[in-house]
């Protein structure tokens, strides 16, 4: 059994369109966390400002901190081949966009599975199903990106078996 072709984005838009809405939004938020990264791993490392946090704990943040700069990196030139994939129909500079969003999502699955049960556990009911809501807010909008980018790569891989291209790559 096939998935069945998903042939637009939301509001009408085509696969091709929506690829690139998702990178430029993908993009920019990536250089969001890296700025924010950067921001609080300066605040942590600086010894003359006082965060009210115990030592081990001041360089477990800016540790942490730091790997989430790194990560918005990543995930910006992911971002950027997305948009240049989708722009020049290049379905393989898709794939690392869908293999970092695939392992994120199974990830985002599992975070809230036991954040939510470790909040419910200790009797945090309210911020555990916040946890929940917010977690399968997320994954389903991370969830129908991938379908979309997912779909553009199928269609561009084999643009003569999906009836919304034409020979070359193009949309019809």
């Amino acid at each position: 059994m096939e998935l069945p072709q998903l042939d637009s984005c939301c509001c009408g838009c085509t696969l091709k369109t929506g690829a690139k809405i998702v990178g430029i939004v993908d993009a920019v938020l990536g250089i969001i966390i890296f700025i924010t990264s950067i921001s609080v791993s300066v605040v942590f490392n600086d010894p003359s400002i006082d965060t009210t946090i115990e030592v081990g704990g001041k360089q477990t943040l800016y540790n942490i901190f730091v790997n989430y700069s790194v990560f918005s990196v990543i995930y910006v030139i992911m971002a950027i081949m997305l948009i240049f994939g989708a722009s020049k129909n290049s379905p393989n500079c898709l794939i690392p966009w869908l293999g970092y969003v695939f392992v994120y999502i199974i990830i985002k699955l599992v975070r809230v599975k036991i954040n939510s049960i470790s909040l419910f556990s200790i009797g945090y009911v309210r911020p555990a199903c916040n946890v929940i809501i917010s977690g399968v807010l997320e994954i389903s909008l991370q969830f129908y990106s991938f379908l979309v980018v997912y779909f553009l790569y199928r269609s561009l891989k084999n643009p003569s078996t999906y009836p919304n291209f034409t020979r070359g790559g193009q949309m019809a």
